[in-house]
C-alpha cells in the first residue's frame, strides 16, 4: 500500500480511538480479482497506537488483508471481546501473544489465513467461547486447551487435534467438504467421538464422491455422552449406499434429532464409498429426523426405511426438497425448492415406507 493510503488510514484509526470507537472492521481490499496491476505490500496495521493503554474502548477488532507487528510497550487489549483475522499471514506465536493478552475475549476467528502451522490456543484463565478456523490450510495440528469454551467451527483438511481441557464444548462444526482422500471420513467415522466426547450438538460435512478407494472404518468408536442434535452434510455419488451414516447413530445413544442433506452428483463407475456392517442397533431416543434435497431414489429411500424401523420412539420424518444454506458467520437459512412435493410422489414414498412405519412416526413433505 502507498504510503499516503497507509497514512490517513493510520490518522482515521487514531482519530476512531480517541473518540471511544467500540467496533473497528478494516479490510484492505485494495483491488478486485481480475486486476492485473501487481498486488501492493499489505498494510501495516498499528497496533503502536494501542499501546500505554490506549484503544481500551475497543471491544471489536477485524482485520481483513493487514499484517501485524507487536510493539514494544504493547499490552494487549483489555477490552476486547471478539477478533477475527480473514487472508492475513500470521504466525503462531503471535496468535498465543494476542490471545494471551486480551483477557476478556470470548471469540476468535481466523479465515483464509498463513503462517501458523500448530496452532496452540493454551490458557486456564481464557474467557473464549466460541474459536473458529476456517481454510487456513497451513495449520497441520490445533491444540486447545480453553476451560470456557462452547463452540467449535472449523473447516479444512483432517488434521491432528489436541483438546486437553474443553469441559464446556457443547456445539461443533467440522466441515471437511473439499478433501479428496478418506482420512476425514475415517476420523468422523472413528476418533471424533473420542475427541469430542462431550458434545451436545454437531454439524460435519463430508465428502465420499471423491474418494478414490473404498473407505473401511477401522476402530470401533467411543459412544458421545451427551450428542443430542446430528446434522450430516454428505457428498456423494448417487448410486451409492447411504445407510452407513447409521454408524453415527450408533455411537450417538442418546440422540434425540437428526438432520441430514445430501448432495449427489452422477454414478460411481468404480467401486468407492464406505463399506460398512448392518447391526440391528435401535434408536431409542430419537424423535425426529428431517431429510433435505430428498429426491426418492433408492438410497435415500432405503435409509428413511431403516430410521423409522429402528426408532421407536420417533414422532416424525421430515421431507424436505429444499436444501439449507450455510453463510459464513450466519445462522443456516432454509432454501426452499421450485416445485413443490405433488400428491403422487408424496403418496408414492408413504406406501414405500408403509411396512417400515411399524412404530407410527408422522411423515411430513416440504418444498
Amino acid at each position: 500500500m502507498e504510503d499516503c493510503y497507509a497514512n490517513l488510514i493510520d490518522k482515521l484509526i487514531s482519530i476512531a480511538i480517541c473518540r471511544g470507537v467500540e467496533h473497528l472492521n478494516l479490510e484492505t481490499y485494495l483491488y478486485s480479482a481480475n486486476d492485473q496491476r501487481p498486488s501492493p505490500a499489505p498494510y501495516k496495521f498499528p497496533l503502536s497506537l494501542f499501546a500505554d493503554g490506549k484503544g481500551l474502548s475497543v471491544t471489536k477488532l477485524i482485520l481483513a488483508e493487514c499484517t501485524l507487528s507487536i510493539p514494544v510497550g504493547f499490552a494487549g487489549f483489555k477490552s476486547l471481546v471478539e477478533l477475527s483475522f480473514t487472508e492475513m499471514h500470521i504466525s503462531e506465536d503471535m496468535i498465543q501473544t494476542l490471545i494471551e493478552n486480551c483477557p476478556n475475549l470470548e471469540c476468535f476467528r481466523l479465515r483464509l489465513c498463513s503462517g501458523a502451522r500448530h496452532l496452540k490456543i493454551a490458557s486456564p484463565h481464557l474467557q473464549l467461547r466460541e474459536i473458529m478456523v476456517k481454510s487456513c490450510l497451513q495449520i497441520t495440528h490445533m491444540e486447545l486447551f480453553a476451560p470456557k469454551l462452547q463452540q467449535f467451527t472449523y473447516r479444512g483438511p483432517c488434521i491432528s487435534m489436541v483438546l486437553s481441557s474443553v469441559p464446556l464444548m457443547e456445539h461443533a462444526c467440522l466441515d471437511y467438504e473439499g478433501r479428496r482422500d478418506g482420512e476425514s471420513v475415517k476420523y468422523i467415522l472413528g476418533k471424533l467421538s473420542q475427541d469430542f466426547s462431550l458434545l451436545t450438538s454437531l454439524s460435519i460435512v463430508l465428502n465420499t464422491y471423491r474418494l478414490k478407494n473404498p473407505v473401511i472404518p477401522e476402530v470401533v468408536p467411543t459412544p458421545f455422552k451427551n450428542l443430542k442434535s446430528l446434522t450430516l452434510g454428505a457428498i456423494m455419488h448417487c448410486n451409492d449406499d447411504i445407510g452407513w451414516v447409521t454408524m453415527l447413530l450408533e455411537v450417538a445413544p442418546v440422540l434425540e434429532s437428526f438432520q441430514i442433506e445430501l448432495l449427489t452428483n452422477e454414478k460411481r463407475e468404480h467401486p468407492g464409498g464406505v463399506l460398512w456392517e448392518p447391526s440391528d442397533n435401535a434408536h431409542r431416543h430419537l424423535r425426529q429426523v428431517k431429510f433435505y434435497r430428498f429426491r426418492m431414489r433408492q438410497a435415500d429411500v432405503a435409509l428413511a426405511g431403516l430410521l423409522l424401523a429402528r426408532a421407536p420412539l420417533l414422532q416424525t420424518m421430515t421431507f424436505s426438497r429444499g436444501s439449507v444454506h450455510r453463510s459464513p458467520g450466519q445462522t443456516a437459512q432454509y432454501v426452499e425448492a421450485a416445485a413443490d412435493w405433488t400428491a403422487e410422489q408424496r403418496s408414492a414414498i408413504t406406501r414405500r415406507l408403509e411396512t417400515c412405519n411399524a412404530f407410527g412416526a408422522r411423515l411430513e413433505f416440504r418444498s
